[in-house]
């Protein structure tokens, strides 16, 4: 009985649908479109924590990355959808950096992977996608894009923030008997290796002791899980370096160093 009173039912409104298609066309179209954009962005938010989880990785494909532990819930966004582009150290003569890109085309008006990272449809920019200059897609898609830079800036402000907290523990204990640490004057050492640690930043925990000193994690390694080294100049004098990944465009990483030096 369902399917009979559907049947009439579309029969009577078989002539008003007809003229009514163009505009329900574009509602659907609007929909998919929104559809789209959603997943989209719901899978490079995914890349990007991926990234900040695992710097070093680079920036995982969609596919990759629905296969890794945590980020399996991206196989009901099917990713493979979208076309997927990475280039690694790129150059703009400032950084070196990371350029990942997301997009989608229509079947109607495609250019193709490989025509799309071409200068010519660089909608912000006269450069390739593989080029150190400003890259955008295509008008004519949906796109999104990553670009690790974007995070220098700040990852460099935290990581001076980190040695600033730290050396405030060396001070704190050079209250106590006027010293900084056992090393001897010229000598240096990896803060992980005064207290014992072996292991790697990723399997890092708990709390370590040197010299009476208590020191968490975040103190032994930085964000690209790098060990903070500590410099003793003199009795009163010493430095922590923290060597970061970040590096300029002549390929030199930058180094942070915080000093105490008490006369």
């Amino acid at each position: 009985m369902v399917i009979i009173l559907a049947l009439a039912f579309g029969l009577i409104l078989f002539s008003a649908l007809s003229i009514a298609v163009a505009p329900v066309e574009s509602l659907v179209d609007m929909r998919r479109t929104e559809v789209l954009r959603n997943d989209m962005a719901a899978i490079m938010v995914a890349m990007d924590n991926r990234y900040a989880e695992n710097p070093t990785g680079g920036y995982l494909s969609p596919a990759t990355l629905q296969t890794v532990p945590g980020y399996e819930h991206l196989r009901f966004l099917d990713p493979i959808r979208f076309q997927f582009q990475y280039v690694p150290n790129l150059n703009d003569g400032v950084w070196l950096f990371n350029r990942a890109a997301l997009w989608f085309e229509s079947p109607n008006d495609s250019v193709g992977t490989a025509s799309y990272v071409l200068p010519a449809n660089n909608t912000c920019g006269t450069g390739a996608f593989t080029d150190g200059t400003e890259w955008c897609g295509r008008e004519q898609s949906l796109w999104a894009k990553l670009e690790n830079k974007t995070d220098f800036s700040s990852l460099l402000m935290a990581e001076k923030l980190r040695l600033t907290r730290t050396m405030r523990k060396f001070y704190q204990r050079y209250t106590k008997d006027q010293t900084f640490t056992t090393l001897a004057n010229g000598q240096y050492a990896t803060l992980a290796g005064l207290v014992g640690y072996a292991g790697t930043a990723a399997n890092c925990g708990g709390v370590f002791v040197y010299n009476e000193i208590p020191f968490g994690c975040e103190d032994l390694f930085n964000y690209w899980g790098i060990p903070i080294v500590v410099n003793r100049l003199t009795a009163n004098n010493i430095v922590l370096v923290n060597r970061t990944l970040v590096a300029s465009s002549s390929g030199q990483q930058v180094r942070l160093a915080e000093e105490a030096k008490l006369e």
